[in-house]
């Protein structure tokens, strides 16, 4: 990473490991589930186009190995599309461990690399410094030794504590009493995200961006691990609240922490913190990120950063739909509550309205005219610099693939199956997120527009009444709604088919009032298509459920 430049490594990153990181957390069961539905795979939707073919042609193979018995399918797919992945399994064998700190602190540097000109503008660190790849050495330094005590960390035998940054909020740990007195997570052996304190949200402190110490779970596993005195001794402290832990085992369980560079005991104040740095990052790409001299593909590998860090957050945020918190405490532990407690209703809608709100909607992805058209790549004939996309960003394919994928993260039978059992986990006479509320919302906010109507407003091919974000956005929407109302559910709740069929007769009427608009010319040509479309597909859908019943 230090010698081939931060930029570069997160571009390998983001070409190779963020349809990964859409997935990270997701079950077998749902990776299976994608196998079997391709066009809602996050892994293929993320995909540059040119990319996709490929993708396919491997995942055929991959089932010619199965029906020749060569290999086991679930096995095969949760190894994922990753080459290197796959290179390294075949020398290590499919059981191995691997640590990817490295790879990820890639991502967080390229992130870093946006924030520099701000950072050194407020004063922060030494404005003389040693630079390491554009990088001042006071920042980079603290990030390389916390990666070095953690792979440290798996010498000494400390499995991944992903459940550690979870225990301090982000106002206690961006104040006076904690920078540099105390550790900003509970484990360096989480993956632990640079902590920004963006426009002082919490404070006017910046806290340590890095952990600058170990936490105390690491002195405490340390302790129970090479003690000569009695570990029984050592165990009496297993509830205290620092010392929470879940590992690599637990990213696909239910337990929203056990996540990979989420941040706080409310990782959406973090989430809200890094987006509000990506939108106003997006307004610098063209002025202080791209420097006199350098080529403009820069742009596009600016925007790509903040891209990447919008998955990540959408990503992350999903995790709290249907989720519920674990605890390892056994019964007669000190302070120990239940080991499955559901995760709040009220924070679980507020993760799926960010996720809504971040994905769905235009504004969401800060793309202008004027970016659009200097977002283009360099053409080298040595691959490893060149870049084989389009100079042109294909612009709908590449937003079409994160709401995509968005919606897949929401309405695929893990969190649903989750979201639906929790109801039953709750007693009936107190709040919870229930499956009819899930998926009423993701409709309710994809059709929008139906609900407002014409009211008198005119429209036209270049102010549409529906942008063409939003309509490809509606237009995967009721796939999933068809699919799902027609087809066999599979391992999704039973009561989903019938919920998508009854949203489907609901957006039935509305687009038979906006069809009518669009006969009297009240309604632009893109819109009035589009509306014209769902309406067929949508009525033969219907009237296909009618026969099968």
């Amino acid at each position: 990473v230090l010698t081939d430049g931060w930029i570069r490594a997160f571009w390998r990153w983001y070409n190779e490991d963020m349809p990964q990181v859409a997935v990270e957390g997701m079950t077998p069961e749902t990776l299976l589930w994608f196998e079997e539905n391709p066009e809602w795979d996050p892994r293929l939707l993320l995909r540059p186009q040119v990319e996709r073919e490929q993708v396919m042609l491997e995942r055929e193979h991959r089932r010619e190995l199965v029906a020749r018995g060569e290999t086991d399918l679930a096995s095969s797919i949760s190894a994922g599309e990753n080459l290197y992945q796959k290179e390294l399994s075949a020398w290590l064998g499919n059981d191995a461990r691997l640590c990817m700190a490295a790879d990820h602190l890639a991502f967080d540097m390229a992130f870093a690399s946006l924030m520099m000109p701000d950072l050194v503008a407020r004063g922060e660190g030494d404005a003389d410094a040693d630079m390491l790849d554009g990088i001042p050495e006071w920042f980079i330094g603290p990030m390389i030794a916390d990666l070095v005590c953690h792979e440290v960390g798996h010498t000494l035998g400390l499995r991944h504590n992903f459940k550690a940054s979870s225990i301090y909020t982000m106002e206690q740990i961006n104040s006076p009493e904690w920078k540099g007195k105390k550790p900003i997570t509970g484990s360096v052996m989480d993956y632990n995200p640079t902590n920004f304190n963006f426009n002082s949200m919490w404070g006017d402190t910046q806290g340590d961006y890095a952990m600058m110490m170990v936490g105390p779970y690491d002195k405490w596993a340390i302790e129970y691990g090479y003690t000569f005195d009695d570990p029984e001794k050592v165990l009496e402290r297993v509830s205290d609240p620092e010392l929470v832990f879940l590992t690599d085992d637990d990213r696909s369980g239910p337990d929203p922490y056990a996540r990979t560079y989420d941040l706080s005991a409310n990782p959406l104040d973090f989430a809200k913190n890094q987006m509000a740095v990506v939108e106003y990052q997006r307004d610098q790409i063209l002025g202080d990120f791209v420097k006199d001299g350098e080529s403009w593909s820069n742009a596009r590998r600016g925007y790509a950063i903040t891209l990447g860090q919008q998955m990540r957050m959408l990503s992350m945020m999903a995790n709290w739909i249907g989720g519920a918190h674990v605890s390892r405490a056994r019964k007669g532990d000190p302070d120990a509550g239940a080991p499955i407690t559901v995760v709040d209703p009220d924070k679980q809608r507020e993760a799926l309205d960010f996720v809504i709100n971040n994905a769905f909607y235009d504004d969401a992805f800060g793309l202008s005219p004027d970016l659009l058209v200097h977002m283009t790549v360099d053409k080298w004939s040595d691959q490893s610099q060149g870049d084989r996309g389009d100079p042109a960003w294909e612009v709908h394919d590449r937003v079409m693939g994160i709401q995509g994928s968005a919606i897949s993260m929401i309405m695929n039978p893990t969190t649903l199956t989750r979201v639906y059992d929790n109801e039953f986990r709750t007693p009936a006479d107190e709040d919870a997120l229930t499956l009819a509320e899930v998926v009423g919302h993701v409709c309710d906010a994809a059709y929008e527009e139906l609900d407002k109507g014409v009211n008198g407003t005119t429209f036209t091919n270049r102010e549409p009444m529906i942008s063409s974000l939003r309509r490809n956005l509606q237009s995967q929407m009721t796939d999933r709604l068809i699919a799902l109302a027609t087809r066999d559910s599979g391992p999704m709740p039973r009561p989903v088919r019938t919920l998508a069929t009854d949203r489907l007769r609901q957006i039935d009427k509305k687009l038979d009032k906006l069809t009518k608009a669009a006969d009297k010319g009240q309604i632009d040509e893109y819109t009035a298509a589009h509306i014209r479309d769902l309406s067929d597909r949508i009525k033969k859908a219907l009237d296909a459920i009618y026969v099968m019943q």
